[in-house]
């Protein structure tokens, strides 16, 4: 049992949805991760903004952890309602994997500092064009830290995991398959399981989707 959690909530104003990765493997952390889960998603529902909610969030990780050590890293993304515009806010997490035709690229994104390190800071969403068809891959970090290969102690990283990524998609693999097949390689890579928690979601428009 982890902390990694994920959801995607619509809403009148878009489809929003989460990531994230509380410190720490155990049920201790899976409860939490559900806590912040579930706090995220009555905010959105109650129609905050993206700064309230992740102040909410925050408030929920400090008031539900049972130590002074626990932490969690979150991306929050809102899409249009057409879908042509992505607004992320990163909280000391991997930036998304953006697709679209041929390319695959992280989003070049500024982060805040992780959940309990935000001090009052009220977070700007990033924009980001999604015109005409893409893909959006939300990862945490436990996808790219095992090692990249068994004899090695370099870690996969996020550029090795758009590498991989690339050729899948432009094979035509189907779009449900894409995520068993990133953490298949990232543990055929580590040399088996990998020791930390992993949570992958992908959303993608209705053209790029088959």
């Amino acid at each position: 049992m982890g902390g990694d959690f994920y959801d995607v909530v619509q809403t009148p104003t878009g489809v929003h949805l989460l990531i994230g990765d509380v410190s720490g493997h155990g049920p201790d952390e899976a409860a939490l991760g559900v806590a912040l889960r579930i706090a995220w998603r009555a905010l959105v529902l109650a129609g905050l903004p993206a700064a309230q909610v992740l102040r909410g969030v925050e408030q929920v990780l400090l008031a539900e952890r049972n130590d002074d050590e626990h932490f969690a890293t979150v991306a929050m993304v809102t899409l249009s309602n057409d879908l042509s515009r992505a607004d992320v806010v990163l909280c000391g997490h991997p930036a998304p994997l953006l697709v679209r035709g041929d390319e695959v690229v992280q989003l070049d994104l500024d982060a805040l500092p992780m959940l309990t390190m935000l001090d009052g800071a009220a977070p700007e969403p990033a924009s980001v064009d999604l015109s005409g068809e893409w893909g959006l891959l939300l990862f945490t970090d436990g996808l790219v830290e095992g090692s990249s290969s068994p004899a090695s102690t370099e870690r996969l990283g996020v550029d090795a995991l758009a590498a991989h990524l690339h050729p899948l998609v432009a094979s035509g693999q189907p779009r449900d398959a894409l995520a068993p097949s990133l953490l298949a390689e990232a543990e055929r890579r580590h040399g088996g399981p990998l020791t930390d928690d992993v949570a992958v979601l992908l959303i993608a428009s209705s053209g790029w989707w088959r």
